[in-house]
């Protein structure tokens, strides 16, 4: 159409029209990347998914090649903070694919340097894409290039400290060849390395160093030379990295002592989050409630983690919710509720246990839990694993913490000379560090072992050192509290009395101290909620009430708090008195039990012991008398009585003797695997003879490799009872059976009679002491002690019994007894 209506110059104009159609899609690219740096950090619902459309916007527009490998890497660190790791891996292999067509190795490095990031966050094989990409990196010649990757490296790597800083160090001469993004990160993370490795000073210095490079960029983002413009790497003006280098700064300051600096640096770092995404104000409160849980305000920690976890459950990131159950546990830890404590890190731990740094942190803490809860063998478990994962990471300064923990569990197991050696192995080194909470630590941990040993000088002297670097480090009341307190006990040990009452009055003034400033808060937050209700009813009446309604509140919470003390201690009374009564209603029954036991054994001693005895008083005089008569088959007869009587005695004594020695826990148990073929046959033997004299036939039938894994005294004792109690119950011309089969890690053994049976009173009571030993079919006398010894016996041996028996259809008893060890 331009071509008809200008014919004589339609190249001219074609050409101009392309020109043009050029430009307005460069100008509408450029007011794409305009709108994400003036409008991004104003959008009021969701600064986040702005960025992200606008870098969309930016895609669909870049020109092919390292501008749109530029956009890539935009999105994919975008995708990244939001916690989308499977979209961040999609945006850089995009990204990779170009690099890889361009032929540019400086850009396939940084390419594989993000996807090493996202495989790190996800747990995975980041080592793989960070050895290749510092390859690409030193074969492109770029400064910046090899430092990204460096501080990949050092950052996610498994260096020492010493070695991760040498590594960056070496890169800052370098400095004017490296991009601001790069540069400002390099501070941040040697910082880090500095503070694992205890140099709180140089990690201060390089963290607000950091933090001056990238709050830079809210005023000048920085020109990439290779794109002529601001990479859509810092389409968040970055932020991000502000906020982690404050909030990485406030944990600094916070184990140097210095409270409120920390948490400003915490509340700095919220502001900046809010301007981001719901991620990173997760992220920031998360910091915050650590800050005020060890500045002590339990209540404003818990109120952060609160907030912090319900935005990681709306973003179903399961990470960080196990990093905020560890800081829950935490708190629940600090208020003594170690079962709480302990049912949140196990949670935690199932969530982080493939993150090396996180999974020693809470192994330590678990640690801690257990050695509260007097379990030593767990505690000393958990600190020796939790060691052993600070080493492998080269957190030092971690590993002084869980070394320290050990070297008091140690001495709490009187190993005290072992303990006392790892401190004074530690002390010089946290000496030179400064770290105020685990020097105090140590010296305390020096004092008790010392204590422990009985040297009180020593401990005293200790115990000064703990004082003096609480006061020196300002540490929080509670250390000050501390070390008053183990001071006052060691002198009043040493008989030193008014040294130990002063510094009782001291520990007893800062108690009140921090009672009256926690009153103090609570009081506030009550006053501001009072004045808010009353600006509302009426602005003038404000001020002229406000002295009132201040006096009227202290009243309040007074009354609150002493009715509150009182309810409390009526309740602790009142379960008292029910765990009382219950105790002694458990003790009554108990010992009548124990009597009612008592009648029973001295009614079996009296009758069924004496019954033989008298049998056998006058029988001298009874053989002397036949024998003069020459009447032999009398006194045959009569030895005859006598053997059975001794027997019958013989048993009586057995049974009643196991029986005590049972209910004394004196019965020896030595288990062992036993033939049961072998055992069934020697008790078979024992009562051959009274088989035959009843008639009664006796059978086995058992495996010749069945086994039970018993004490052999033990199961020949319960065999004769059982065997015995057979014969006494069967009628002549009977047969028992002794029965015993396999049953994989068990045996099962029988015996079964055709005698009398029981009914279902007599099975009742059967193995109760109380129960009264009924005579046999030939009129056999028992004493009730038998089936008792058996049952003891067959749990002893960690076995069941089992009684089945109908009146006048005999009678079988089953025991299940381990087949292996």
């Amino acid at each position: 159409m331009l071509l008809q209506i200008f014919p004589e110059s339609g190249c001219r104009h074609q050409t101009i029209l392309l020109l043009n159609l050029l430009l307005m899609k460069r100008l509408f690219y450029l007011y794409a990347f305009a709108l994400l740096l003036t409008k991004s950090l104003h959008a009021q619902n969701d600064p986040d998914a702005y960025i992200m459309d606008s870098l969309q916007l930016m895609l669909e527009h870049a020109r092919p090649g390292a501008d749109k490998v530029d956009v890539l890497l935009g999105l994919a660190r975008q995708s990244m903070l939001k916690g989308n790791s499977p979209r961040a891996r999609e945006y850089a292999t995009q990204a990779l694919l170009i690099a890889e067509g361009l032929g540019k190795l400086d850009l396939q490095s940084e390419c594989l340097n993000f996807i090493s990031q996202i495989d790190y966050n996800q747990g995975g094989d980041y080592y793989t894409s960070a050895r290749k990409a510092m390859d690409l990196a030193i074969q492109s010649g770029s400064r910046d290039a090899t430092a990204f990757t460096t501080y990949i490296w050092v950052e996610f790597g498994d260096y020492s400290p010493e070695r991760g800083i040498d590594m960056l160090d070496a890169l800052l001469p370098d400095s004017a060849q490296i991009s601001p993004k790069n540069l400002g990160n390099i501070y941040k993370t040697i910082a880090w390395e500095y503070e694992k490795n205890g140099q709180f000073a140089e990690a201060e210095d390089s963290y607000r160093k950091s933090i001056r490079i990238f709050e830079s960029f809210k005023s000048a983002p920085p020109i990439d030379t290779r794109l002529g413009r601001v990479s859509a790497q810092y389409a968040d003006l970055g932020l991000a990295n502000l906020l982690q280098s404050h909030l990485y700064l406030g944990a600094l300051l916070m184990k140097m002592g210095k409270y409120r600096e920390a948490i400003a640096e915490g509340e700095t770092g919220l502001q900046i989050a809010e301007q981001t995404n719901a991620s990173d104000v997760a992220y920031a409160q998360m910091y915050l409630g650590d800050f005020n849980a060890t500045a002590g305000d339990i209540s404003e920690s818990l109120e952060h983690y609160e907030l912090s976890k319900k935005l990681y459950e709306a973003l179903t990131d399961k990470k960080w919710i196990g990093q905020v159950m560890i800081r829950l546990g935490n708190l629940f830890y600090t208020t003594l509720d170690y079962d709480q404590a302990l049912h949140y890190f196990n949670q935690a731990y199932e969530i982080i246990k493939s993150f090396s740094d996180e999974a020693a942190d809470l192994t330590l803490r678990i640690g801690r839990v257990y050695e509260m809860k007097e379990n030593t063998d767990l505690a000393l478990k958990m600190y020796v694993r939790a060691d052993s994962i600070y080493l492998s990471v080269g957190d030092t300064l971690s590993s002084f913490e869980s070394k320290i923990q050990l070297a008091k569990l140690y001495s709490n197991t009187d190993d005290n000379q072992y303990g006392k050696n790892i401190i004074l192995g530690l002390l010089p080194k946290l000496q030179q560090i400064r770290d105020a909470h685990l020097l105090q630590s140590a010296f305390i941990g020096l004092a008790n072992i010392e204590e422990n040993e009985g040297n009180y000088q020593d401990a005293i002297y200790h115990a000064k050192q703990a004082l003096e670097v609480a006061e020196q480090y300002g540490i929080a009341k509670s250390g000050l509290q501390s070390a008053h307190l183990l001071l006052s006990h060691l002198y009043e040990l040493n008989g030193n009395y008014s040294e130990a009452l002063q510094h009782q009055k001291t520990y007893q003034a800062y108690k009140d101290s921090v009672f009256t400033e926690n009153s103090q808060q609570l009081l506030k937050q009550e006053q501001v909620k009072q004045q808010v209700d009353e600006h509302r009813k009426e602005k003038e009446q404000a001020e002229a009430y406000a002295s009132l309604l201040k006096q009227q509140n202290i009243a309040y919470l007074i009354a609150s708090i002493i009715l509150a003390i009182l309810l409390a201690l009526g309740t602790y009374l009142f379960i008292q008195l029910r765990k009382t009564r219950s105790m002694l209603q458990a003790q009554n029954e108990t010992l009548q039990n124990l009597n009612h036991t008592k009648d029973r054994f001295f009614s079996i001693i009296a009758h069924d012991l004496r019954s033989p005895m008298v049998a056998l008083e006058s029988v001298d005089q009874q053989m002397a008398y036949f024998l003069g008569k020459g009447d032999h088959k009398k006194v045959e007869k009569i030895a005859g009585l006598v053997g059975k009587t001794t027997h019958q005695l013989a048993a009586l004594l057995d049974n009643l003797l196991n029986w005590a020695r049972q209910q004394l826990g004196v019965i020896p148990y030595h288990p062992e695997h036993i033939r049961l073929a072998k055992a069934f046959e020697e008790v078979i033997s024992i009562y051959a003879s009274t088989a035959m004299q009843k008639e009664i036939i006796i059978r086995s039938w058992v495996d010749s490799d069945c086994m039970v894994f018993a004490d052999k005294n033990a199961l020949h004792t319960l065999l004769r009872n059982l065997l015995s109690n057979a014969l006494k119950f069967s009628f002549t011309g009977q047969i028992i059976e002794l029965e015993a089969k396999s049953m994989g890690d068990s045996t099962q053994l029988s015996i079964v009679d055709q005698g009398e049976g029981m009914n279902q009173d007599q099975l009742n009571q059967l193995f109760e002491l109380s129960h009264k030993s009924t005579s046999g079919t030939y009129g056999e006398r028992g004493t009730g002690l038998g089936l008792v010894l058996c049952k003891d016996l067959v749990e002893q041996n960690k076995g069941t019994i089992a009684v089945v028996s109908e009146k006048g259809h005999g009678t079988r008893i089953t025991v299940i007894l381990p087949a292996k060890s």
